[in-house]
Formats: structure tokens, sequence, C-alpha cells
């Protein structure tokens, strides 16, 4: 990997991880106050929440095209070379990479709120797999490095 596709693949997960916690957080774990009369539509949402949902819409692209130029200079790569270390973790990224974009598509284009919640636990058992699966590819890959003899 070329310290470029190094660069953008952890500053694009950087991103999506950060302005997608904030995301869930506006969404899901803020609590508005109560509205204040049936004109008052203070108690709906965090005020940040199109803030962070714009955030995350504008950043996650740069992690996607990161696993575009990924997936052929490193993935194919180390399959044809025939490396061992790290295969499972990166067949596991790779097989999680399409679900985690389709799913974040799918949120934003579903119609009905319950297909929506679908998608929307797709999406975060996806994102929080592929985190967990980069952090053991890199660790295995790293453990690798070590446990060779130097020359």
């Amino acid at each position: 990997m070329s310290p470029v596709e190094k660069w953008c693949l952890w500053i694009g997960n950087g991103l999506s991880l950060v302005t997608g916690v904030l995301l869930l957080w506006v969404k899901t774990l803020y609590r508005a106050p109560p509205p204040v009369d049936e004109f008052d539509l203070g108690g709906l949402s965090h005020p940040w929440q199109s803030i962070a949902q714009h955030l995350h819409i504008w950043t996650a692209p740069v992690l996607v095209i990161a696993i575009g130029m990924l997936w052929y200079a490193h993935g194919v790569f180390s399959l044809q070379a025939g490396l061992r270390e790290g295969r499972k973790t990166g067949i596991m990224l790779l097989a999680l990479a399409g679900p985690m974009i389709l799913s974040g598509y799918a949120i934003g284009t579903s119609v009905s709120e319950l297909a929506r919640s679908i998608w929307i636990w797709i999406h975060l058992a996806t994102c929080a797999l592929w985190l967990f699966s980069l952090l053991g590819h890199t660790v295995f890959r790293r453990s690798a490095k070590a446990l060779q003899p130097s020359n």
C-alpha cells in the first residue's frame, strides 16, 4: 500500500467514524426538551442534526474512494501473490464493504420508516464489524511483520 492509500484509508475511516458517531448521538442519544406549545418544533431533534448528517454524507465518500483504491492495489494483489497473513480479516473487510456502503445510501433513499430502520441497523452493524476487522487486519499485519526474521 502506498502512503497516499494509507492516508486516504485512515482519514476516511476517521472522518466517517467521528461524523457517524456524532450523527448517532444527535439522532438517538440526545433528548430534546418537550415542545412548549403546538407550534414549537424544538422537541423534534437536536439543532446539530442536519449539520451532522451533511458532514457524514460529505465525508463518508472519502472512505468509499479509499476502499476502491485499495481493492485492486492491495486486496487483489495480496490474493494473487498468495499472502497468508491478514487474509481472513481482509476477506472480512471486503465482504463488509458492500453492505456498509449500500446500507448508507439505502438509509437516505428509503421511503418507509420500517425499511429505514432496518437499513440503519444493517449500517450500524456492518460499520462496527468493519472497524473491528480493520483494526484486526492492521494488528495481524504488524504482528506478522514483527515475527519475520530480519535480513
